[in-house]
């Protein structure tokens, strides 16, 4: 169903002090800086860090909310994503008013480092954790909650190694809510 969506990055897996992307059906998705707990407290980031790349949300013809952007990894005064184990967190509403989340929220960890060096073993992802997809060359996906499901993808410039800093790398996510 119509709702809004959220991808925080966070360092201490606590909302206050993350940043996000949020998204709200008929508005083009932002940068957040989360500030504490309260709606007053989640504020768009200044006009110059709002940097996403082909960000938009929609609601498909199956009834299916849809976040997809791209986000540089290494950006100045942000929380960087970093080529190795990296901490997010999530959340939704109930419809397309961004407000409390109640117990749509949770945690997860993803090692871009991992997601990077695997070999793919199938020509098609898998929604199997992933397991064996090389995420730099297809999109792999984990369902986050019931009806909730995250796709990434780590993009590498040719002739960067990100194991070594990477210029111009970014990651490619894309949320599908059912509701």
């Amino acid at each position: 169903g119509e709702a809004w969506l959220s991808i925080a990055f966070t360092e201490n897996a606590r909302m206050t002090g993350s940043e996000a992307v949020i998204g709200i059906p008929g508005s083009t998705p932002l940068k957040y800086n989360l500030n504490g707990y309260s709606l007053s407290t989640v504020t768009p980031m200044p006009d110059e860090q709002q940097t996403l790349i082909d960000a938009s949300i929609t609601v498909n013809d199956n009834g299916q909310t849809v976040m997809t952007f791209t986000k540089l990894m290494n950006e100045p005064d942000e929380l960087e994503i970093v080529y190795g184990l990296n901490r997010f967190l999530w959340a939704h509403g109930n419809d397309a008013t961004l407000a409390y989340h109640g117990s749509n929220l949770g945690y997860f960890t993803l090692d871009v480092a991992e997601a990077g060096a695997a070999v793919a073993e199938a020509d098609v992802p898998v929604k199997d954790d992933d397991e064996g997809l090389d995420c730099t060359a297809v999109f792999c996906e984990n369902e986050l909650d019931d009806g909730f499901l995250k796709r990434y993808k780590i993009n590498v410039p040719e002739g960067q190694d990100p194991e070594n800093g990477c210029e111009g790398c970014s990651i490619s996510m894309e949320l599908i809510f059912e509701g």
